[in-house]
């Protein structure tokens, strides 16, 4: 079981991250809490986002997708109004809505990362706030990051990342697929 908490920081602030890799039996019900933490953000200031499995390529990959996206809102190059949002265009690389539902929403059971953040809280409170929302859940079950992980080239096929970006990249074939997944995020405003 693992839940981590990062600080990330971006030209402008300073965000709390906690990332959490579960397996939920019911999706809708990591819909619900996923938009439920998100329409209570303006009082609390945390923000959620569920991403499939075979989306996220490590911890490192999610944390410079969260970086990009909080940038292009310091920027004004966001392509969407509201930074969870931004998060999933980011992360499944295409610029509208639909597509990255498609690419990266979750729509069935299975195993999803968990990505909450804030500007606010710092790793205690939002580790407590992230467990005070699913404690209740009976349906979760929380996983460790590196365990049962689908195969890289499932990722890859899933993200959509070019095979010729890949090959230009230096290092192993899992640090190549992070540099062509954020290469493509940092560039997604002008895609």
């Amino acid at each position: 079981m693992t839940v981590k908490c990062y600080k990330l920081k971006t030209s402008t602030t300073q965000y709390s991250v906690v990332l959490a890799r579960i397996e939920a039996q019911v999706f809708q019900e990591v819909l619900r809490l996923v938009n439920d933490v998100n329409r209570r953000s303006s009082k609390t200031g945390i923000l959620m986002q569920a991403i499939r499995d075979d989306c996220v390529i490590n911890p490192k990959h999610v944390l410079a997708i969260l970086y990009h996206s909080i940038e292009a809102f310091y920027r004004k190059s966001n392509i969407a109004d509201k930074l969870y949002m931004e998060i999933l265009l980011r992360i499944s690389g295409v610029r509208q809505i639909k597509d990255a539902i498609r690419v990266a929403g979750i729509s069935e059971a299975g195993v999803v990362w968990i990505i909450c953040l804030s500007e606010k809280a710092d790793c205690s409170m939002l580790l407590q706030f992230l467990n005070s929302e699913i404690k209740n859940m009976k349906n979760i079950r929380l996983l460790d990051f590196y365990s049962n992980r689908p195969a890289l080239q499932k990722i890859i096929s899933q993200l959509n990342l070019d095979r010729k970006t890949l090959e230009s990249l230096s290092g192993e074939l899992e640090e190549r697929a992070v540099k062509a997944a954020i290469m493509r995020a940092a560039l997604m405003h002008i895609i």
